[in-house]
């Protein structure tokens, strides 16, 4: 058995399926799954979804597609940031996807890398710069004047809002004001046109009705702070490697920066920042063994992390857990904790 174990909550995933499409109601969602699905593993999600009837797939980039392509059907993979300069000569030479493969234009020159706009079952969507400054088309009237002399068969357009979470924040009014627009001059050329901005923080917002596509990512893996609706689905222990016990005065691990105060027992845990673990929870975080919250002391080394479990029956072979669906112990309670985003922590569990 491994060191270190990672389970999938299966029925807290589908509860966060059944509830996303709930509240999405007519809208068509395209479920990301990039980055190994948020680093909680694409080949125990992406099965979960299939069989909840689920095949819109948001990726990252290339090389992502080919890999899911291989192992779907019937499905449509969404290329959300778009190609690079190496991806557009790949695409362009390679050959046949077995699924609908939608590639997010992010600027006006990548209709030129297009070889044969027709290819097989590729189809464009366009994403456009409204106030974010990352990627994005900047210029509208150079995009439609290049796009309609290419014959280019636009099925869609997006935008990403900077502060999703907040509708009524002044750069959210600001881009949705801006996208707003791009779709009135986009849809007197393309006038069927699919319309998308949401993501996890948003498509619960009065935005969402107004668009027919919502982007879901955070909230599938229950990585948000609305626990009342989503369900953390993963788990992660690791073994213990050695219980042993510490005398009042004595100083734990590198940098001697936690001193006993009084005798206690620790567990020397197989999980260190290599595997994961944040080095932010030195001394201020909390792993769970037999039900009961034990406090991380001294550092996080490259593979251990040493516990406070005095007063618990525990033994070498045990299994501490580092994250669970367990108030104190979930992404969310660890990222409130240390200040970053429970993104950051999912995505090292890859």
């Amino acid at each position: 058995m491994s060191r270190i174990k990672k389970t999938l909550l299966k029925e807290n995933l589908i509860h966060n399926i059944k509830t996303i499409v709930a509240e999405a109601k007519d809208k068509e969602i395209i479920w990301m799954i990039k980055s190994n699905a948020y680093g909680q593993g694409v080949k125990d999600i992406l099965p979960v979804l299939l069989e909840n009837k689920q095949y819109n797939f948001g990726l990252y980039d290339l090389e992502e597609v080919i890999k899911i392509d291989k192992i779907v059907t019937n499905c449509t993979l969404y290329i959300l940031d778009g190609l690079t300069k190496s991806e557009w000569t790949r695409i362009n030479s390679n050959s046949i996807f077995r699924n609908n493969i939608v590639i997010c234009l992010n600027k006006t020159s990548d209709i030129d890398k297009i070889i044969n706009i027709n290819k097989n079952n590729i189809r464009f969507h366009a994403f456009f710069e409204t106030g974010f400054n990352w990627y994005g088309i900047d210029d509208i009237d150079q995009f439609i004047l290049t796009a309609i002399k290419n014959n280019l068969k636009l099925e869609g357009v997006c935008t990403h809002l900077a502060d999703g979470a907040n509708e009524n924040s002044e750069i959210s009014i600001k881009q949705i004001a801006n996208f707003n627009t791009i779709i009135s001059i986009v849809k007197k050329y393309y006038p069927n046109i699919k319309t998308y901005l949401c993501n996890s923080d948003s498509y619960t917002k009065k935005t969402h009705s107004m668009h027919d596509l919502v982007r879901i990512g955070r909230a599938l893996y229950g990585g948000v702070d609305n626990l009342s609706k989503y369900k953390q689905v993963i788990k992660i222990e690791a073994e213990i490697l050695q219980v042993k016990y510490v005398k009042a005065g004595d100083f734990i691990g590198y940098g001697a920066t936690f001193q006993a105060i009084k005798d206690i027992k620790i567990a020397i845990v197989c999980f260190g920042y290599n595997d994961g673990c944040d080095r932010r929870i030195s001394n201020n975080g909390f792993f769970a063994v037999k039900g009961k919250l034990c406090k991380v002391v001294g550092r996080v080394a490259m593979n251990i992390t040493i516990i406070d479990v005095t007063g618990i029956e525990v033994r070498e072979g045990d299994y501490a857990t580092y994250t669970d669906d367990i108030e104190g112990i979930r992404y969310c309670d660890i990222a409130n904790r240390i200040g970053c985003l429970d993104y950051e922590l999912m995505v090292r569990m890859d």
